[in-house]
This record gives C-alpha cells, sequence and structure tokens, in this order.
C-alpha cells in the first residue's frame, strides 16, 4: 500500500512566485548580461534591493489609506520587488557556485 503524499497548500503560490522569479532573472540577464561579482560586491546589490523591498513595505499601508494607490497595487509593487531581490539572490548563488576555489 502506497500513501499519497498532497501538495503543501501553498503549492499554487510557491510555483507562481518560482516562475516570476525565473522570469525576473532571464530580464535580468537580458539586460546585464552574464555577472560576476565579488561576494561583497553581490552582498551591495542585495542590500540595495533590499532597501527598495522595504521602502515598498512602509509605505505599503499609508499610501492605500491616503488614496494614492490601491491595497492592490501597493501590494503588486512589494511583489516585483521581491521578486527582484529573489532573482539576484538566484543570479548570486550561481556565480558564488562557479567560483573558483584557491
Amino acid at each position: 500500500m502506497t500513501t499519497r503524499v498532497m501538495p503543501h497548500p501553498d503549492y499554487r503560490a510557491m510555483t507562481s512566485a518560482i516562475a516570476a522569479i525565473e522570469m525576473e532573472r532571464q530580464r535580468q540577464h537580458s539586460k546585464w548580461g552574464c555577472q560576476h561579482h565579488d561576494p561583497v560586491y553581490w552582498v551591495g546589490i542585495l542590500t540595495e534591493e533590499l532597501g527598495e523591498v522595504a521602502r515598498e513595505a512602509i509605505e505599503l499601508r499609508p499610501f492605500a489609506e491616503r488614496g494614492e494607490r490601491t491595497i492592490e497595487d501597493s501590494t503588486a509593487r512589494l511583489r516585483a520587488e521581491l521578486v527582484q531581490l529573489a532573482a539576484v539572490a538566484v543570479a548570486a548563488i550561481a556565480d558564488l557556485d562557479l567560483m573558483p576555489i584557491d
């Protein structure tokens, strides 16, 4: 007798997120080409991206409350920044995996 493993309830959301990250990674590659950086430089890029995530998270509710954006627009902006951050992290990981060990 085999036990059927049911997918995690968030499987569709996770699949959607991973697909968005892959598409963003392709967009970044088209724009910037292959990127090879020192790990400290990658941290700088990631920190800049994280700052954009933080800005959107901080502004999410105030902008909606003031009627400057809908909560859906603010959430979409935050999601887009998170996807960009994740795509840069993937690029950094891939670059690190290719880095020769001296």
